[in-house]
């Protein structure tokens, strides 16, 4: 048969590949242009890292006189989430929980490359030296015309040492960002104004955004740093240390006050989301003022507490959502679909999954009354989980 095997992000098809249930045997070459896996006496290795074949069980892994290696079960045995799709032959090898939380219990921020609109490239790491304000938001969120907005806070504190790298996670691309970032007017909407919790201190210096503005269409950045919902922010020192893990960027749940009919809120939703913001805000300069003594810097035992990172469901959510999007770009939408759901299913607090999935399914629909359903129905829990800060100076 001939496979699709996604493996660390890069996607091989390789003829001759052998699907036997949940297994996946490959030829030993095909092994290493796949995954860069080596098949050597020691057991499967890659660079230094060797992992022993277990003698009782090397039948899982090695067959016909070793000229073929089961990746699946490598990958088991590393506690790599799989996920197939039988029909298309698309195979999908995800990151090990268990490697993310050693990342977040580091509070090292995990470096990624993403295009900006133009096509050009920009790491994390190239803004090193700086305090960087990473705010993660969708075209299908409220949050797209937040932006400018952000704009304004940058011209403020860009002088400090201080920048925003703004992260679409945004599956449909380009396309459905570029009027967000380079917007033919910086004014925003009165409803979504509310909404997000803007009052006209900040609206008024609102301009097109001058910071990095980076697309990523895999939601790569979600992962890493668990952005389950947007807008969220994660504060990073200049040392490339995560000083505030994921957050909700000082908005508020007001949204599950709306009018569903007239689509506003009331005044007291209203000024309290705009309070919110105003703190919210306010923190961030102090933090770009005073680095690490300022008040708002975490600890590192509670910046840890909130950087738990991902459980194995939370690590095979997101490689059925991959798989989901991998296959909607082939246009195999239905396929897709069940993946997606699966997606949803596993990880149901990921608003990112349900929404940008919705969004895919048909557009418009993640601000639709399936959205708006879900939060109204929310009970105790939280569309966006409260902000754990107190007031400057208070």
């Amino acid at each position: 048969m001939t496979a699709d095997i996604i493996y660390a992000e890069h996607v091989s098809r390789v003829n001759g590949a052998k699907a036997v249930g949940d297994d996946l045997w490959l030829e030993r070459a095909d092994l290493t242009t796949a995954s860069g896996w080596h098949l050597k006496p020691e057991g499967a290795c890659k660079g230094d890292v060797c992992v022993p074949i277990p003698p009782a069980r090397e039948a899982e892994f090695i067959r016909d006189g070793r000229a073929s290696f089961n990746l699946a079960a490598l990958a088991r045995q590393l506690g790599q989430p799989v996920v197939h799709d039988d029909k298309s032959g698309t195979w999908y090898f995800g990151e090990a929980a268990a490697n993310r939380r050693a990342t977040f219990t580091s509070l090292q921020a995990p470096d990624f490359e993403l295009p900006d609109i133009d096509g050009k490239l920009h790491r994390l790491s190239d803004y090193r030296g700086k305090k960087v304000l990473l705010v993660a938001w969708a075209s299908w969120c409220g949050c797209r015309v937040d932006l400018p907005v952000w704009q304004g806070i940058y011209e403020e504190l860009k002088d400090h040492g201080f920048t925003i790298v703004a992260v679409a996670l945004d599956s449909a691309g380009t396309p459905a960002v570029r009027d967000f970032i380079r917007p033919a007017s910086t004014a925003l909407p009165p409803r979504l104004k509310d909404i997000m919790g803007w009052d006209d201190a900040f609206t008024e210096r609102a301009g097109v955004p001058q910071y990095p503005c980076l697309i990523d269409r895999k939601h790569i950045v979600g992962e890493l740093y668990e952005f389950i919902n947007v807008p969220m922010v994660v504060w990073i020192d200049e040392n490339g240390r995560v000083v505030r893990p994921a957050e909700p960027a000082g908005v508020t749940d007001g949204i599950r006050a709306m009018d569903l009919k007239t689509r506003l809120l009331p005044k007291d939703v209203i000024d309290e989301a705009k309070r919110l913001r105003r703190t919210y805000v306010d923190a961030i300069r102090d933090w770009v003022v005073k680095g690490e003594r300022s008040e708002f810097v975490l600890s590192t035992e509670e910046a840890r507490r909130r950087a738990s990172g991902p459980d194995d469901s939370d690590a095979l959510a997101t490689a059925n959502f991959r798989l989901g999007e991998y296959l909607f770009e082939k246009g195999l939408r239905d396929d897709a679909l069940k993946y997606f759901a699966e997606a949803r299913r596993l990880r149901p607090e990921s608003w990112s999954f349900k929404r940008q999935s919705w969004e895919l399914e048909q557009t418009g629909k993640a601000s639709g009354p399936e959205f708006f359903a879900e939060v109204m129905a929310l009970g105790d829990d939280h569309y966006y989980a409260p902000l754990e800060m107190k007031e400057p100076g208070k």
